[in-house]
């Protein structure tokens, strides 16, 4: 999987034909996505979310922690996929309004039926890279994210 540019992802088989291609969100001037390469540590279908504001830039971290439950609308939609960068993953969205534009907090969100796709199509162990992490209009509204627990 290779996020290009802040623009898209594509997921690519071993010989680096493309396989799919999914419009995404990276992260915003303010909580960049992180440039490199690693791996999907584990893959969460149907996830709780947990609201970390110590995690996220520009929230209070005073403000109270809260756990999600599952479902279409909670922040990370339909599937988590873990990263091997501790709290970035590539995920779904209640939000499908905001993909194209540079509103996460660092993590590649997809719309939830992308992300449900790629999440059933490939294993964890499937590197991940990260390249001109450039970013999108940051024109869309902005939505809170962090790590489903």
């Amino acid at each position: 999987v290779i996020s290009d540019g802040g623009h898209y992802v594509h997921a690519l088989d071993q010989a680096g034909s493309i396989l799919y291609h999914f419009p995404s969100t990276l992260g915003s001037d303010y909580a960049p996505s992180p440039e490199g390469r690693f791996t999907v540590e584990s893959i969460t279908f149907d996830p709780t979310w947990h609201y970390q504001p110590e995690l996220l830039t520009g929230v209070d971290p005073s403000r109270e922690e809260a756990v999600l439950p599952e479902g279409p609308n909670n922040a990370v939609g339909v599937v988590w996929m873990q990263l091997s960068k501790p709290h970035y993953g590539i995920h779904g969205t209640s939000a499908p309004e905001t993909i194209g534009y540079a509103t996460s907090h660092g993590c590649v969100r997809l719309t939830n039926w992308d992300a449900g796709f790629l999440g059933q199509r490939i294993p964890p162990g499937v590197a991940v890279e990260f390249r001109d992490v450039t970013r999108a209009p940051d024109t869309a509204p902005n939505e809170t994210e962090a790590t489903p627990s």
